[in-house]
């Protein structure tokens, strides 16, 4: 069995995007009349995996199922609602109460005098799986949209306001597409469309023609601690709609390794890095960035024995509640260079084998240019 404790990160059991199989997918959303004291503290998702809350963080256990699990999430309002993408869409998700102080409050429109139906639909596209997040413009409270029905169109409820939405739609073996839109309600029923052709790739490039994304995680925040994701799997790749929206946030976390990497012939190096386009996504939102730029250090990797494969996994730490691991293969007995977007504080961990030995490492942020080396896995294990 396999746990992951999540201390202001949501990650799911061997959280990586880089995955050959295919992933899992959840949601945050309002839970009408619950409050954290009155949901489980520990429930089954249906799967073999468990919830839990310990100590104010989030656990997940799994049954030792295939690897590369991750959860796209959004934090409507302080409660987590999850679905393993293997179950049925008309399998309701499972909810458990976030930590205190996360989330974007209780949702808005509670005391509406009047609200009016709004179909949100993701067109000129084959949509299998699909996830909507509405905010006001203004007080940037949540509203829940249900997007378990099949198809590419969900209905939600609005009272007459000004509304930032997200369509996040990402299929098995398929680039993944973050879709925005700015409307209006007024008086009466309307429908918003998210256009796929409109979006366009996103990324972090590095002027390393050697190295090719082998995994990533892309995902828009709110103010009010909000957010809609995650994209990305693996190296497929992610488009986003440009847009221009005061205090919304695209978040970009890339990690890059020598092409052809695989569990058994390792890169001998690793970019590990992340981009925020605040307030506006450009029309061509790729991030160039410069190795001279980044942090540089070197990570002499230790294990029992030369035939071990070891996975190296790290999360941005941004001040959300949620995020995803990404992991890419690192040499053991060896080491690996590593660069690092620097100022950044990442959240580390290093597995072996299949995952049944783990190493959490510390937090670590680091300045451009070099760093003093790390040398890890020096004890038994």
């Amino acid at each position: 069995m396999c746990a992951v404790v999540l201390a202001g990160v949501l990650i799911a059991p061997e959280a990586i995007a880089s995955d050959a199989g295919p992933g899992t997918v959840g949601r945050m959303s309002e839970a009408k009349g619950t409050t954290a004291e009155s949901l489980p503290q520990a429930v089954g998702l249906g799967n073999g995996e468990r919830a839990e809350i310990v100590g104010g963080d989030v656990r997940i256990t799994d049954d030792g199922g295939p690897r590369g699990k991750r959860y796209a999430i959004a934090s409507t309002n302080g409660t987590l609602a999850l679905r393993p993408a293997a179950l049925p869409q008309s399998v309701p998700a499972t909810r458990v109460a976030l930590p205190r102080g996360t989330g974007a409050g209780a949702a808005a429109g509670a005391k509406a005098a009047a609200t009016y139906s709004v179909k949100l639909t993701i067109t000129n596209a084959d949509v299998a799986s699909k996830s909507f997040y509405v905010w006001d413009r203004k007080t940037w409270a949540g509203y829940a949209v249900d997007s378990d029905a099949i198809g590419p169109s969900s209905t939600v409820k609005l009272p007459p306001g000004d509304y930032f939405s997200v369509a996040l739609h990402s299929d098995w073996q398929r680039p993944s597409y973050v879709l925005t839109r700015t409307f209006k309600v007024g008086t009466a029923a309307t429908t918003v469309t998210f256009d796929e052709r409109a979006a366009k790739e996103t990324g972090i490039r590095v002027d390393d023609t050697t190295a090719t994304r082998g995994s990533s995680a892309v995902w828009i925040s709110v103010p009010g601690g909000g957010l809609a994701g995650f994209a990305g799997s693996g190296a497929d790749k992610v488009y986003v709609t440009p847009f221009s929206q005061p205090g919304a946030a695209l978040r970009i976390h890339d990690v890059l390794a020598r092409k052809g990497t695989t569990a058994g012939t390792p890169s001998p190096y690793r970019y590990d890095l992340t981009h925020t386009f605040r307030d506006t996504v450009p029309a061509s939102p790729i991030a160039s960035v410069n190795r001279a730029t980044l942090a540089k250090t070197v990570m002499h990797v230790r294990a029992p024995g030369t035939r071990t494969t070891a996975l190296l996994q790290t999360v941005p730490n941004l001040g959300e509640s949620t995020g995803v691991y990404l992991g890419s293969p690192v040499p053991v007995a060896d080491s690996v260079t590593e660069y690092v977007t620097p100022g950044i504080s990442y959240s580390r961990s290093l597995d072996y084998g299949t995952g049944d030995y783990s190493l959490a490492l510390p937090d670590r942020s680091l300045a451009a240019g070099p760093a003093a080396a790390e040398t890890v896995g020096e004890a038994p294990l």
